[in-house]
């Protein structure tokens, strides 16, 4: 198939290059128009089935709104918030909010119709500063965040803000907090574009010591991501699709595309070192390099959709930036490429670039496959003590594991945000200068049942009086904030909210335990009890990853499992890659952990130590981490399984295998650690994690486990590695993802040796 695919490809070269020019211009005008603003979705944390997603939910829709958009902090720096004259421009600048079609509500200090504890929770302790509460119009998250777009940037400037000598104006809230991420994340993305795509160009022009071979993989990377945007907006028509999407679809299409062309364009100069001709040269790639993309690209595929199981948008956005970027990375790999390759012939040498150690290179070449280089020594050492280093680096990576044992999760915050970024600054303030920080909030709805008409409000107030004896509660914030009565199906009711606030922070464990106790409370006769609000939200959010990880795991390794069986033909190599899938993967969080749980290198990172992890991004991590870990697993045993075939000898088909893909292979890992690891750049905390994650993990994976500990595992199977049972083995020679079909070279039956001892 795949050499069929190629003597396609090279007679419909121009059709295939006019094609990508055209997905290029279309991209280019309607593709890229998916990063403008209000596009695609903003928020995407919930997960719409739990307790406090349906308690916020039944408030607005039985009550009224009870949360906030928008935080404005006024600040007087002469005086109090008492004074004529900032008194007037506050009121003024609230007044005319009101009357922007934007705005719901707003609550404020200066509101005389407002209780007295929840007037006096909106002033500072010193008096010098106050803020209102507002809410925007909008049904849901993305209305209420193009509602507050739309108020920054209003005609005249922004209703709310008040930036005078007698008082100054600073916004926070969720909408800036969203707002202040997508900047960041645009601002660094902007940055990346700049200095990753030249930083990979010099990577291959090492690698290559061509300019026209370096450009390459580039232009394959180019037409990915701008392939990538436009199925991502296609997809936004069907489904949500969160901001964050764009950064994974950056990372990802950029890291596999530069991967696959790498691995393309060198296979494609070995088969002409070795006489080919240009169209048997890409026959020959694509039924070898061709395939092995084609495995790589599935398998991260594949272990990428089992994100797709979490119920928040979030998650799955995430997933889907990523199952797009691999599609459009591996089909420009093997149709664009190809034909790309067609037209340059023999010229994709062209524009030698001379780099010290380039005579050595060739010397080592002129003599053939006997002469083996810096990873067939190591490969030959490995082969000598498989035991000694299957057991050293287990004990190593085990030993990086152990920072997980004292792992803490919690959510993002506004700490994720650089130090400067106003939102973050106003929550700061809310907490160091007023007695009750809005975030700590703890909503509970009392829905009475139809026909209990008033009797809800006596017994909402009786199960205040329970609220106040959980500990971790703050007795005096317990009140009773808002009642309305309604009908259903004709008989009267009642629904109330009650308002209680938690000692420490709202991303706390303590938090999560007071959510915990309220819920566990007996409900008043004849009610409805739901518990919404931050806190009550992280410990639904934790307890979802919590249930739906175990899926998650079980579907990525089963179809991985199956898909290498498809791939290689072996029961005991797939199951092999999946655990030392796992160990990798559990060795690399050691040291992550130690850097963003601990804060280690915070300073040199730039971010702001929380003390846990951020639930999220560890769940998503591990999917991308097995997918890129078997992306190389894939690309050393596709070249090991060819030499199997080839000679039918165990020792010498691992050692030819590391000896020809090792300098491959960890050339594509820094390239891709490069791509990822760029976006430490970015301002935003968790996209840091998800870089330096997935960087360590890369280069761990590529190096440690794939050049030493999966040679020295499959030496010690020996034959075994590629045995499998006899029903196995006929499912495998009809179904198999092989190249059975096409004409091959004769096999070599006594290959030139490789030591391996």
């Amino acid at each position: 198939m795949f050499g069929w695919l190629g003597r396609v490809v090279v007679t419909a070269r121009r059709a295939v290059l006019i094609a990508a020019v055209v997905l290029v211009a279309v991209g280019g005008v309607w593709g890229t128009g998916v990063t403008e603003d209000g596009v695609l979705s903003q928020g995407g944390l919930e997960d719409r089935a739990s307790e406090s997603y349906r308690a916020m939910d039944r408030i607005k829709n039985e009550v009224g709104r009870q949360d906030a958009d928008v935080l404005v902090l006024y600040t007087n720096p002469r005086g109090t918030v008492d004074q004529a004259a900032f008194r007037t421009e506050v009121v003024s600048a609230l007044e005319a909010a009101r009357r922007d079609p934007r705005v719901e509500h707003i609550d404020s200090y200066y509101d005389r119709n407002l209780a007295g504890p929840a007037r006096g929770a909106l002033v500072s302790e010193d008096r010098h500063a106050t803020y209102a509460v507002v809410q925007l119009k909008g049904e849901d998250d993305d209305q209420r965040m193009r509602s507050y777009t739309a108020l920054k940037d209003a005609k005249g400037g922004n209703p709310l803000v008040v930036d005078s000598a007698a008082a100054h104006t600073e916004l926070g809230g969720i909408r800036p907090m969203f707002d202040d991420l997508n900047s960041g994340i645009s601002d660094g993305a902007a940055t990346i574009e700049f200095i990753t795509i030249p930083a990979l160009f010099v990577l291959l022009l090492f690698v290559f010591r061509s300019v026209v071979a370096a450009t390459v993989p580039i232009v394959i990377a180019i037409l990915a991501l701008i392939g990538g945007l436009v199925l991502l907006r296609v997809l936004n028509e069907f489904t949500s699709i969160s901001v964050f999407a764009l950064n994974v679809l950056m990372f990802m299409a950029l890291g596999l595309a530069v991967d696959y062309g790498l691995f393309m364009v060198s296979r494609f100069r070995e088969e002409l070192a070795q006489g080919h001709e240009v169209p048997r040269a890409i026959a020959r790639t694509m039924q070898t390099a061709g395939r092995t993309v084609l495995v790589s690209g599935v398998t991260v595929t594949l272990a990428l959709t089992g994100l797709l199981v979490f119920p928040q948008a979030y998650v799955r956005s995430m997933a889907y930036g990523g199952l797009v970027a691999v599609v459009l990375a591996m089909l420009a790999s093997l149709t664009v490429l190809p034909a790309f390759l067609a037209v340059l012939g023999r010229k994709v040498d062209a524009l030698r670039v001379p780099l010290p150690g380039d005579r050595r290179r060739a010397a080592r070449a002129a003599q053939g496959t006997a002469a083996q280089g810096g990873w067939g020594t190591v490969a030959g050492k490995v082969m000598r003590h498989p035991f000694a280093v299957t057991a050293a680096t287990v004990v190593g990576l085990v030993l990086l594991a152990t920072p997980l044992l004292g792992v803490h999760f919690g959510t993002s915050d506004e700490r994720s945000l650089p130090k400067d970024a106003a939102s973050r600054v106003v929550a700061e303030r809310l907490t160091d200068e007023f007695t009750i920080d809005a975030r700590k909030s703890i909503y509970v709805l009392v829905s009475g049942e139809p026909g209990t008409g008033q009797e809800t409000v006596t017994r909402a107030r009786e199960f205040a009086e329970r609220i106040k004896g959980v500990p971790g509660v703050d007795r005096d914030s317990v009140l009773l904030t808002a009642a309305k009565d309604r009908t259903v199906d004709g008989k009267p009711t009642t629904s109330v909210v009650l308002t209680a606030t938690h000692h420490g922070e709202w991303t706390s464990e303590e938090a999560r335990r007071v959510v915990g106790d309220i819920r566990a409370l007996d409900r008043p006769e004849g009610t409805e009890v739901l518990v919404g609000g931050l806190a009550a939200d992280l410990r639904d959010q934790l307890g979802s990853l919590r249930d739906h990880l175990p899926l998650m795991a079980g579907i990525i390794i089963v179809v991985t499992v199956l898909f290498m069986f498809l791939a290689f033909g072996s029961l005991l190599v797939p199951l092999m890659s999946v655990v030392l899938n796992i160990v990798s993967i559990a060795a690399a969080f050691g040291p992550i952990i130690w850097i963003f749980q601990s804060g280690h290198l915070s300073g040199v990172l730039d971010f702001t130590t929380t003390g846990f992890i951020t639930a999220m991004e560890p769940v998503m991590m591990l999917a991308f981490a097995f997918g890129l870990s078997m992306d190389y697993s894939v690309f050393l045993l596709s070249r090991i399984r060819e030499e199997w075939d080839r000679t039918q000898d165990a020792p010498h088909s691992v050692v030819a295998g590391v000896q020809r893909t090792g300098g491959i292979i960890t050339s594509a890992a820094v390239l891709l650690a490069v791509t990822i690891g760029s976006f430490v750049l970015v301002g935003v905390k968790d996209l840091k994690f998800l870089a330096v994650g997935l960087f360590i993990i890369i280069l761990l994976d590529a190096t440690i486990v794939r050049m030493l500990l999966v040679p020295a595992i499959l030496r010690l199977m020996g034959r075994a590695a590629w045995w499998a049972p006899g029903p196995m083995a006929r499912f495998y020679a009809a179904y198999g993802v092989k190249e059975s079909s096409e004409p091959a070279d004769e096999p070599d039956r006594h290959p030139t040796p490789v030591s391996t001892r």
